[in-house]
């Protein structure tokens, strides 16, 4: 073409939108023409442009002969697909403070403690002692963090030396020695059929 045709705005947004309506065979470029409608020479110029506008091509060993060969129409409805295909599979954007509420929520969502929890904690303390909630989080109870694990160790210790108030009882009742068994279970005597708590049940704690 002897000059370059001027596009307002509008037509550049028309023409991007009417690319993206038509299917990429060899009527393509007809058909947006006729769609806009453009001279054939026009939307060409363009088309070529905007292909050469977002594709970089590698470093050549010979830039100069690179730069004097003309891009072939198939070469470049390959790079203005590919452009369009890489576009469609980037991931959806999501603001920043809104990714940071939802990892907030997630973090302050409650994961109470089961008893075997409680239990496999029990053992690991027993062998490691205090202060050691990683190596007690990884050998022992592998459901939780190591920071888990330290808050855990540090309500059960209030636990154990709040035992003069009366509360309802929970998984922090629950002691090693109970959980190796007492060897003088067996020789409990009967509950007492005048003492009204023998028949109350007793529920654990959440």
């Amino acid at each position: 073409m002897a000059s370059s045709p001027r596009w307002t705005e509008d037509d550049n947004r028309r023409f991007k939108s009417a690319l993206s309506q038509f299917p990429p065979d060899n009527k393509r470029l007809v058909n947006v023409a006729q769609h806009l409608p453009k001279p054939l020479e026009e939307v060409k110029y363009y088309y070529e442009k905007l292909v050469n506008d977002v594709y970089l091509p590698k470093p050549l060993e010979n830039v100069t002969q690179h730069l004097q060969k003309p891009m072939e129409m198939e070469e470049m409805k390959y790079m203005y697909e590919k452009m369009a295909n890489d576009v469609n599979q980037m991931p959806e954007y999501v603001p920043l403070a809104e990714s940071s509420q939802s990892k907030r929520r997630k973090k302050d969502t409650p994961n109470p403690w089961t008893e075997e929890e409680h239990r496999l904690f029990l053992q690991g303390l027993k062998k490691y002692g205090e202060g050691a909630s990683t190596l007690i989080s990884t050998n022992f109870v592998k459901t939780k963090t190591p920071r888990q694990v330290s808050s855990h160790a540090q309500y059960y210790k209030r636990q154990k030396s709040d035992n003069k108030k009366e509360k309802r009882r929970s998984i922090f009742d629950i002691t090693l020695e109970s959980t190796e068994g007492n060897p003088d279970s067996g020789n409990q005597n009967p509950p007492d059929d005048d003492d009204p708590s023998q028949g109350q049940g007793t529920c654990l704690g959440v």
